[in-house]
């Protein structure tokens, strides 16, 4: 087959990267005019349906992945990016091997392109992804652990990886505003892979911002009582609520997390070294990470974790309500009527409250 693209640009992420505003801007046709056509395959938002068969080795055929080099071979464009956020979790050798395998083939060249949030600004915002997603309903506490134990979060140690994997075609990027082009990560993106872009187009709204910590409090306890139900159901419910919270409650004053200050310790005697290295070792020792990692730590104060202020009654019966109103109107909404009508003639028929 001939040549498709000039270049296949892969976006690995990271997580809580600014992934979906670019997938949007990316899905929506909002791509900056510069003289280069760029293919966006699919029609949905992103790619991260891949990730589990460009990160698993298999024998034999692959019906997904031949699927998707179809689709992607659909298109001929100067640039084509595949989005997968959900890759930056996955092994770098074996992604390689299989997109080289089923994919590289349709372009001139390719590149890896991967954004670093600060160590501890990724660790509290994948939490309140977690939580809103309904992937985790633990403690703050034993998140941390988890993500100091995961390796997910030392970053200079994740660069030598991926570089060693993938050597010159691996381009990272510090996710830290005051470093990204226009001080906006569509805008970051869309320069590092088309050049300077003009003064005319617009970046979008940043899209999928971590809620406000009463918010991500009532989702928590929310999630907690459907552990049982499948993920596909507890992502989108997360997801409809952060929306609904918006509608309804209208954007709160950016608050932090509150952070304990023994866990903000914890962080930063576990990422400090790293941080260090990912200064001297990938930005030419300017100041970026173990700064940054500091300056998160001096605010995790006690005294600076102040309750945050409290949803009215009102604004929770209202969020609550049209929640379940969602939910009704892409179900059998009578249906699940009369089965929960059942469960509640089974409980009274068991002696138990109604």
């Amino acid at each position: 087959m001939a040549k498709r693209f000039r270049t296949i640009v892969l976006h690995v992420g990271d997580m809580k990267t600014g992934s979906t505003s670019i997938q949007a801007a990316l899905a929506g046709g909002n791509v900056p005019d510069v003289g280069v056509s760029l293919a966006y395959p699919g029609s949905g938002l992103n790619h991260n349906i891949m990730k589990g068969p460009l990160t698993t080795r298999a024998a034999g055929r692959r019906p997904r992945l031949e699927e998707f080099r179809e689709t992607v071979a659909s298109h001929s464009a100067d640039l084509c990016v595949i989005s997968a956020e959900l890759l930056s979790l996955g092994d770098p050798q074996i992604l390689r091997e299989v997109f080289e395998a089923y994919l590289a083939d349709l372009a001139d060249d390719y590149v890896v392109l991967h954004y670093f949030r600060p160590h501890y600004e990724a660790v509290v915002s994948r939490y309140a992804e977690d939580i809103k997603i309904g992937r985790a309903t633990d403690t703050f506490e034993d998140h941390v652990h988890l993500c100091i134990d995961s390796g997910l979060y030392h970053h200079a140690a994740r660069i030598e990886q991926w570089q060693g994997v993938f050597g010159a075609r691996y381009r990272y990027r510090p996710m830290i505003r005051a470093e990204l082009a226009r001080h906006d990560v569509v805008a970051d993106f869309f320069t590092t892979i088309l050049g300077p872009l003009p003064d005319s187009w617009q970046p979008p709204a940043t899209i999928n911002e971590s809620l406000p910590p009463e918010a991500l409090e009532i989702l928590r306890l929310l999630q907690r009582h459907t552990t049982e139900l499948p993920q596909e159901f507890r992502s989108t419910l997360g997801r409809e609520f952060a929306r609904l919270h918006s509608e309804v409650c209208g954007k709160r004053p950016t608050a932090r997390l509150p952070v304990p200050a023994a866990m903000a310790r914890l962080m930063e005697a576990a990422f400090e070294a790293d941080a260090a290295r990912m200064d001297k070792a990938y930005f030419g020792g300017r100041p970026l990470y173990l700064p940054a990692l500091q300056r998160s730590v001096e605010t995790a104060e006690p005294d600076c974790a102040t309750a945050p202020p409290q949803h009215s009654g009102p604004e929770i019966a209202e969020l609550l309500s049209r929640l379940v109103a969602h939910v009704a109107a892409h179900t059998d909404a009578r249906a699940l009527g009369f089965a929960m009508r059942d469960s509640r003639t089974s409980r009274l028929a068991r002696g138990l409250s109604g």
